[in-house]
Order: structure tokens, then C-alpha cells, then sequence
């Protein structure tokens, strides 16, 4: 036997990517820890067999098959896709020619390869079915922050909102004692998909060389059960992580093991773990799931990190928000600000189809005040009673949903307040707004608003946004007295509109807000003067903690006395996943210097 510890000299470069954990890396730390690692974290790669090709060529002629027209998906269109699958993957592969002796030896491989193909028509009729997804990737966390990630080969959608999983098979079909086994695969698609999307009714093991179908109906319970042990299994990998123990395991597969070169068990030496690697796969789980905090004295409770759709629609597009809203929900966000000049208009409609797809029930809605057309035909902000009330109206029903959680009104000079209120008023009445409250107003207007609220002469104000940082401290005050009456903060551009952390304290890269014409006026004033130093002093507050500027900053103001919830703009999944990395407390010396710099 060749082992592939002959073959392979891991890459020592930096991973970039996120980590995640899948159903067979997940089953193969259960089956031993030490293959686990030296795959995972070390980088060996089993060498490429004859049943490796196979799956993989079967599995690209079954989803190519399902590309034509639903009467060409025949069993000779299938086989004759079979060479030209075999010629790319030997082109991309070299090991894969090297696998046989000889021509002969290889179209003899390939007639395998047609018989099983076979297999799968004397199972199923493809001409009658529609695939809702082919090779779907799906990404999600669990509860306790792992995050996870599988490819399914196939999901059919009934029209009733019903999901089968199908998944192909090119080995035997597994004895009775390894049945549940065989099902681990299914019950982590199971979860994948209740976290992403429903729970499946219906799941398949199609075996197609012996024409069998092992059928799984998931049950929440289960599920949930599945979740829990997921979990605890990642505590355990996490451990082995911090200890570096992670221990050889033998058991009836060792005998088709690539690495058993390295295992003590059989007379190898295992290499060093590789520590940069280990700080990468770390990161599988999130720190910990952010807090949820009541709003004042309210029964409302938002996340403490809330993220806005300032550029949903423009800067970032419809298929990036649907994924940043996915993880951020996953990771325990609940807050959503949205208005009705975001993203030129248009995100509104990019928020009301991604929380419809990750649950209405799982998102804050903050609606941000009104707008009315101008003389001149632009949208311009608005406070009167009408332009309000219909305003809120046509975001319902954009958004398909009955109510926003909170409507924080915006009051306007030209306007008295009392109309303003009156109009969240009304909303608060009827329940098109659950709580109400007040964005970008005067200490005047607060303290106007709230006392019409406590005596009742209109509704209670239960949360105020306003922009405050580590670069934009002039509001502290007000966030205590808001919060000795009972009243929540919505702390907006809790990082400078980006300043905060720090990419712009020796250039301004091409891709940023800095750069961007309708972006910029958000950064400009926090580079330079105090606020310069307010950015130097959080990143060498970073340097001796080991965190970046970002994490110092956000910390700072998220955990700050009185304010609820700390809102951020991320353009990309990426800046959000960072973000989101931001979960511990600063040291309290720490926060009291900074808050000294910050005056």
C-alpha cells in the first residue's frame, strides 16, 4: 500500500479561509483524533483512488444530467458523459491516469463507471423530477457558535415548502450493525438545513451500485439531540487544540489509513503540531454568542451588536446580505437598522428577502424615519404626520411583514414634535410599531419626547439612537440620564464609519468608505485631530492585549453603561465575520485610560 505521507509534503502558508466543520471531518475525529489532526490542522491528503474517481465522475454526470432538458435526461445521455468527465478530472488530477496499468485497465474502469450510472436509473426516473439545488453549499453555525459546512448532492422541493436530501452513494451498501452509522451524514445535513432553512421531511442514502435506498425521516428532537453532540464534540476538539493531545485511536479502518506512517501506534513518529494552523482552526467556533440586553426598562431585548443596511443594494448586493444576515443571526444578532434612503432605496427590498429566508421571527426590525419626494423629485428625510405614516406603510409592506419592532421617528425643524410623535403614536396603537423611539434629536427634543411619553400625551419612547464611539464621546451624558429614566441607546457608527479600526492610519485602501464618493463624508471627519489619537491610543491598547484596534473599540462602546445595543455597518460577510470575532471585555484600567484619551 502507498501511503500518501510518501507523496505529500504539507504547505506551511497561511490559511485564509474560514474554518468549518463538515459530516466527514466531524465523523472521522469521532473514529480517531489523530488522523483528525494530522488531515485537518497538518495538511496531508489521502492520495487519490480508483473509488475516489469514481465518485467524483458519477457525481458530476448526475448533476450535469439534471442541466438538460427534463426528455434528454436519458440513460445513454448519462453514459456518454462519463469519458469527457473522466478527461477533465484527469486533467485537472495527475494522479488519477497514474491509477491504471494501462489503456484496457482504465475503459474497463470506465465501463464500472457506466454501470453504476445504470444503477441510478433502475432507482429513479430523473424526467420527473426538479431539483430545487444540485451540489448545494451551505454554511451555518450552531447554537453554541461551531461553525459548520456540507455540500448536498441534491434537494427536491415540494410545493407545499416540503425538502428531500438526496444523497448518492458509489460504495457498498453498509450491514445492518452500520446503518446509523451511514446516517450520521444525513443527520448533519438535517441540521444544516433546519438552521438555514426547514427541517427536511425526507432523506435518501441512494446506493447505486446495489440499486438500494436507505430512507431518513428527521425528527426535531433528534436533531436538536444531533446539535448538542456536535457541540460537545467540537469542546472536545478544542481541547485536544490546547493540549495538543490529540491521541491515535485504532479501530477496523486503520488497515486503509494514509497516515499510519505517522501514527505512533504503528511505529511512526507524529510531527510537531503546527501552531499557526491551530490558531486557525480555533476559530471553527465563535467565542461566544452574543448577548442579548434588555432596552431600558423595556420588555425589548436587541443584540449587542446591531448591524445597518446603509449599503444594501448598492455597495453590497442581494446574495452577500442574505449570508451576512444568516451568520449574523446564527451568531445571536438580532438587530436590524434599516431606512428608506439605504442603499438608494433598495434595501429595504434586499432585507425583506433575506429575512424571509432566515425567519422574520429571528430579526429586530429598527426602522429609521420617513422620507417624502422634494419639489424637485428627490426623497428627502421627513417628520410630518402623513408623509410619516405612509412611509412606514410602504415599508411594511415591502418588507411582508405586519409590524416593525421599533420605529425611531426623526424630528425636523420645519415640524413640531408633537406631529412627529403623534404619528409614532398611532403606529404604537395599532401595532405597526411595537416599541417607538427617536434617532438624531436635539438633548431638547429627548427630554421633550420622553416627558410626553412618561405622562402619557403620547407613546413611551423605549430606545434613541444616535452616533457615539471611542471617536465621538460627546453624547456620554446623555447616555446616562436616557438610562436613569429607563430609556435604551442605540449607539450608531460605533466605529467611526471604519476609522476605529484603524485601516486608515497610513493610507486609505482603494476598496474602503474613505475612497468612496458617497461614502466618505461618514469617515472624513474622524482622521484627523482628536480623533487621530483616540486611534492611536486603541491600537496600542490592542497591541499589549493581543487584539486588533476594531475589537478595543467596539468593546469600548458596546459594553459602555447604558447603551444597548453598538450598531455597525459591514459591506462584506467577511468584515462582518471579523466583527463578530469581537466578544470580550476589556480589562477595566484599559477602558478607564481609553475613556481619559476619549475627553
Amino acid at each position: 500500500m502507498v501511503f500518501m505521507t510518501d507523496l505529500i509534503t504539507p504547505s506551511a502558508n497561511e490559511r485564509t479561509w474560514e474554518p468549518a466543520l463538515s459530516a466527514s471531518r466531524a465523523k472521522e475525529y469521532e473514529r480517531c483524533p489523530l488522523q483528525y489532526r494530522l488531515h485537518v490542522l497538518d495538511g496531508y491528503r489521502e492520495p487519490e483512488t480508483r473509488a475516489k474517481a469514481l465518485g467524483t465522475i458519477v457525481h458530476a454526470v448526475l448533476e450535469n444530467l439534471f442541466a438538460l432538458p427534463a426528455q434528454e435526461r436519458t440513460p445513454e445521455a448519462a453514459r456518454v458523459q462519463v469519458r469527457p468527465q473522466y478527461e477533465a478530472l484527469a486533467s485537472k488530477n495527475p494522479e488519477v491516469p497514474a491509477l491504471f496499468r494501462d489503456d484496457a485497465d482504465r475503459d474497463a474502469w470506465l465501463d464500472e463507471a457506466r454501470a453504476v450510472i445504470d444503477g441510478y436509473f433502475a432507482i429513479e426516473q430523473p424526467q420527473w423530477i426538479a431539483p430545487a439545488a444540485l451540489e448545494q453549499r451551505v454554511t451555518t453555525t450552531t447554537s453554541g457558535g461551531v461553525r459548520l459546512l456540507g455540500f448536498i448532492d441534491r434537494v427536491d422541493r415540494a410545493p407545499d415548502g416540503r425538502l428531500r436530501v438526496v444523497d448518492y452513494k458509489t460504495g457498498k451498501v453498509p450491514g445492518p450493525r452500520y446503518v446509523d452509522e451511514a446516517l450520521y451524514q444525513l443527520r448533519f445535513y438535517a441540521l444544516l438545513l433546519a438552521r438555514t432553512q426547514v427541517l427536511p421531511s425526507r432523506m435518501q442514502l441512494v446506493y447505486l451500485k446495489a440499486g438500494q435506498v436507505i430512507t431518513f425521516d428527521p425528527e426535531a428532537g433528534d436533531i436538536a439531540n444531533f446539535e448538542r453532540h456536535i457541540d460537545q464534540l467540537w469542546d472536545s476538539i478544542a481541547r485536544d487544540i490546547e493540549n495538543d493531545s490529540f491521541t491515535p485511536r485504532k479501530n477496523p479502518l486503520c488497515n486503509w489509513c494514509g497516515v499510519r506512517t505517522l501514527c505512533p501506534v504503528f511505529g511512526g513518529t507524529t510531527p510537531p503540531l503546527p501552531e499557526q494552523h491551530a490558531r486557525w482552526l480555533s476559530r471553527t467556533r465563535i467565542a461566544r454568542r452574543m448577548d442579548l440586553k434588555q432596552c431600558g426598562r423595556t420588555g425589548l431585548y436587541l443584540s449587542a451588536i446591531g448591524i445597518g443596511t446603509l449599503t444594501w443594494g448598492r455597495d453590497t448586493d442581494g446574495p452577500e446580505a442574505l449570508d451576512m444576515l444568516r451568520r449574523f443571526v446564527d451568531a445571536g444578532g438580532n438587530l436590524v437598522e434599516c431606512s428608506a434612503s439605504h442603499g438608494d432605496g433598495m434595501a429595504v427590498d434586499i432585507l425583506s428577502e433575506a429575512m424571509s429566508a432566515v425567519g422574520r421571527h429571528r430579526v429586530a426590525v429598527a426602522w429609521r424615519g420617513g422620507v417624502r419626494r422634494a419639489s424637485e423629485g428627490a426623497w428627502v428625510s421627513a417628520a410630518g404626520r402623513g408623509d410619516l405614516l405612509r412611509s412606514l406603510d410602504d415599508a411594511l409592506a415591502r418588507l411582508d411583514t405586519d409590524y416593525v419592532d421599533v420605529w425611531m421617528v426623526e424630528p425636523r425643524p420645519e415640524v413640531p414634535l408633537e406631529e412627529t410623535l403623534e404619528a409614532a403614536s398611532a403606529a404604537y396603537r395599532s401595532g405597526r410599531a411595537r416599541y417607538v423611539g427617536l434617532s438624531r434629536a436635539t438633548h431638547w427634543q429627548l427630554a421633550e419626547a420622553v416627558t410626553r411619553g412618561v405622562v402619557g400625551a403620547s407613546a413611551p419612547i423605549s430606545v434613541v439612537e444616535f452616533p457615539f464611539s471611542l471617536a465621538d464621546t460627546s453624547r456620554g451624558a446623555t447616555v446616562a440620564e436616557l438610562s436613569e429614566h429607563g430609556v435604551g441607546v442605540i449607539a450608531a457608527s460605533a466605529l467611526a464609519g471604519g476609522a476605529l479600526t484603524g485601516k486608515y492610519r497610513h493610507s486609505t485602501p482603494a476598496d474602503s468608505r474613505a475612497a468612496s464618493p458617497h461614502l466618505r463624508h461618514l469617515v472624513e471627519g474622524h482622521l484627523t485631530g482628536s480623533a487621530r489619537a483616540v486611534i492611536e491610543a486603541a491600537t496600542r491598547a490592542g497591541t499589549g492585549l493581543e487584539r486588533s484596534t476594531g475589537d478595543v473599540a467596539l468593546a469600548w462602546v458596546r459594553d459602555y453603561p447604558g447603551v444597548t445595543s453598538a450598531l455597525v455597518g459591514p459591506r462584506t460577510l467577511r468584515q462582518l465575520e471579523t466583527l463578530l470575532d469581537y466578544t470580550e471585555p476589556l480589562p477595566v484600567p484599559i477602558r478607564q485610560v481609553l475613556s481619559e484619551v476619549a475627553q
